[in-house]
């Protein structure tokens, strides 16, 4: 998931390099500094969608495995408490971490980045 979403955050400035010629009107008019900040909340948003569906992703294919290895393996029960423990890890991450994580990240996304001294503002 990392890959992925660092992967997407890429996709804007490829994006914004080599524009489709339809795209690079629209970027004109919006202002390039203004698109790539747009682009960059959309793939964030996209990025916070995957990550909320991984965990969850996460929490079934952990408790079917933990069910195969109750039922179907004669495991002792270090193994069962091993993925126990890892499924309450992500069910920590998804119901404590990632709701807090994902609200920081909506406060940052539109702050612009910030500029050396005595530099003025990029018109697009």
């Amino acid at each position: 998931m990392a890959w992925v979403a660092a992967e997407n955050l890429g996709s804007v400035d490829r994006l914004i390099a080599r524009p489709h010629p339809v795209a690079t009107v629209q970027f004109k008019a919006l202002g390039f500094a203004d698109a790539r900040l747009l682009l960059r909340y959309q793939v964030s948003e996209q990025n916070r969608w995957y990550f909320e569906r991984w965990e969850v992703a996460q929490i079934v294919m952990g408790s079917l495995f933990f069910l195969f290895v109750l039922f179907a393996t004669r495991e002792n029960t270090f193994a069962l408490s091993l993925i126990l423990s890892m499924i309450a890890a992500v069910v920590v991450q998804c119901f404590l971490l990632t709701p807090d994580l994902i609200s920081l990240g909506r406060l940052i996304d539109f702050v612009p980045p910030k500029r050396p001294p005595g530099t003025a503002p990029s018109s697009g």
